[in-house]
């Protein structure tokens, strides 16, 4: 791993990530969302079985690790994390690649403003806003 971070193409927080089973690198993304909401009226804290993260890198230089965390944007904790996976692209900066992140077992205790992070060796290289309504 070099200490070249990639260039973010795009980050997209969704239900689900359906991989094409007939055509390499070709995906639906379901349920596109911004924003968490429990079924009932405040049942606080919030257990969101799962989300999907879609990445889209460029500029690749090596294998690198990537991770995701759900951070409160009013106080900064940390209130999820998933394990760092590791990712043996080459070392081609021209090539598009893409990561598929399962998020499983998000806990939001309370509603408000998240940060979805995504850390790439261990550099934050985006975040994107994730509402608990």
């Amino acid at each position: 791993m070099t200490g070249l971070l990639p260039v973010l193409r795009c980050m997209i927080l969704c239900e689900e990530i359906v991989s094409d089973p007939t055509r390499a690198n070709r995906y639906t993304l379901v349920g596109v969302l911004h924003e968490v909401r429990p079924f009932l009226t405040s049942p606080y804290p919030y257990l969101h079985a799962r989300l999907d993260m879609f990445v889209q890198l460029t500029s690749c230089h090596g294998p690198g690790q990537a991770r995701v965390e759900i951070v409160r944007a009013d106080n900064g904790r940390v209130e999820w994390h998933s394990p760092t996976g590791v990712f043996p692209f080459s070392n081609d900066p021209l090539a598009v690649r893409s990561i598929i992140l399962r998020l499983h077992g998000l806990v939001f205790p309370d509603p408000g403003l998240y940060w979805a992070r995504l850390w790439y060796n261990n550099a934050l290289l985006a975040e994107q806003a994730l509402f608990a309504r």
